[in-house]
């Protein structure tokens, strides 16, 4: 058997390019395993388990070989397979609620969003009472459609997009991921501090759980944080994200409705 063990690492890793089914990734994994690779089967039984994430023989082997592999390469491993999760998402699509707080009032908006990689954004708010709906695009961070700039609404929400289509483009991660950074544990997250705040990830899932980061000039602290991970065309994706901004009584409560991923969006939707 272990002198087929070359063989049938060959076929099944060609196998995974042409057919990403999780039986295939887990039996890559389990050949890896058996021919002494243990970080090859940590990642091949990780990737079957993006894929069929209820499967829990696949999280048994994942512990497995958690003891095995040395903590510090399971720790690079981690951030960057949550970086190579957002590195996949050209744009995304889909209907948003949002519900905020401001100082204590409660208020709530839908619009349809539209996001291009690495830095477009497009949000067409529904108007109350059949009204137009109001359009708002944003590049880099920067209102450049919709409300007039100096406007409080434009430069908070401006504040947002630029987390947001920081968050979604991968650049945060990219570059926790390139950095020599050593993680602290907390529980199941991996904590990566870095030029861009404090990354967390969850360990089992590689997907980020939360960001925090420091305003230039001292101005406070602000926080994103993700959840309700669904996968969508071998992309995790949240739905469910809450910003909170420095120096403000603002929290925002974004929920992800209806996406769709990678369907080549027109550039006219980001034309001001």
């Amino acid at each position: 058997r272990q002198g087929r063990l070359p063989q049938a690492l060959e076929e099944l890793t060609r196998a995974t390019a042409l057919l990403p089914d999780p039986v295939i990734w887990e039996h890559l994994g389990d050949v890896h395993w058996a021919a002494h690779h243990p970080l090859e089967a940590y990642l091949a039984w990780r990737q079957a388990l993006n894929w069929a994430p209820r499967q829990r023989s696949l999280r048994h082997k994942l512990r497995q070989a958690d003891r095995t592999v040395p903590r510090p390469t399971l720790e690079r491993q981690t951030i960057r397979i949550a970086a190579g999760n957002l590195s996949q998402l050209a744009d995304l699509s889909g209907f948003l609620t949002v519900t905020g707080r401001f100082p204590q009032q409660r208020w709530q908006a839908h619009a349809a969003m539209h996001f291009r990689s690495p830095h477009h954004l497009r949000l067409t708010w529904v108007a109350p009472l059949g009204g137009a709906p109001v359009v708002m695009l944003f590049q880099d961070g920067r209102l450049v459609k919709g409300l007039s700039q100096g406007e409080w609404p434009s430069e908070r929400l401006g504040a947002w997009a630029e987390r947001f289509t920081a968050f979604l483009s991968g650049k945060v991660l990219a570059e926790v991921a390139q950095s020599s950074t050593t993680p602290s544990v907390q529980g199941r997250w991996l904590v990566y501090p870095s030029s861009h705040g404090v990354v967390s990830v969850d360990r089992h899932g590689a997907v980020v759980t939360r960001w925090e980061w420091r305003e230039p000039g001292g101005a406070g602290t602000g926080d994103l944080t993700l959840s309700r991970y669904r996968r969508l065309n071998g992309i995790w994706i949240p739905h469910r994200l809450v910003l909170a901004l420095p120096k403000e009584p603002l929290e925002l409560q974004v929920d992800l409705n209806h996406p769709k991923v990678n369907q080549g969006l027109d550039d006219q939707l980001f034309k001001p």
